[in-house]
């Protein structure tokens, strides 16, 4: 999906409780798929960068598309995709960092991850 599509393009369909649809996010390929039980390891290849998109219905009325604003803040989601990854990944980091020191008060060991992306 390029950065100028709609939920149109997406092919949403409704569910029980949301709109979804299935989206390719390319700044998270290669990153962990935790999409199996209980969010496990859902296979052991490196996601491609698809997600399952959930929108609920504007006003909570159950048949009623996304709106317009509902649209604008994917597109922005899009536009802004490898700022977003940034801050998420350094504040994850950040998080990582502060675990560490936590456990290693109590001697704890957490492994290192060697299989992150290249990237990182």
């Amino acid at each position: 999906m390029n950065k100028s599509a709609s939920f149109t393009d997406l092919k949403l369909k409704r569910d029980d409780y949301f709109w979804t649809g299935t989206l390719t996010l390319p700044d998270w390929e290669g990153f962990q798929s935790r999409g199996g039980a209980h969010g496990s390891l859902a296979r052991k290849k490196a996601s491609a960068g698809a997600v399952r998109l959930h929108v609920d219905a504007p006003d909570g009325k159950d048949l009623t598309p996304p709106s317009e604003e509902q649209e604008r803040a994917l597109l922005f989601q899009l536009d802004n995709a490898d700022k977003i990854q940034q801050m998420i990944l350094d504040q994850t980091m950040k998080l990582i960092s502060r675990l560490k020191k936590y456990l290693a008060e109590d001697e704890i060991e957490i492994p290192e991850r060697a299989d992150l992306p290249e990237h990182m």
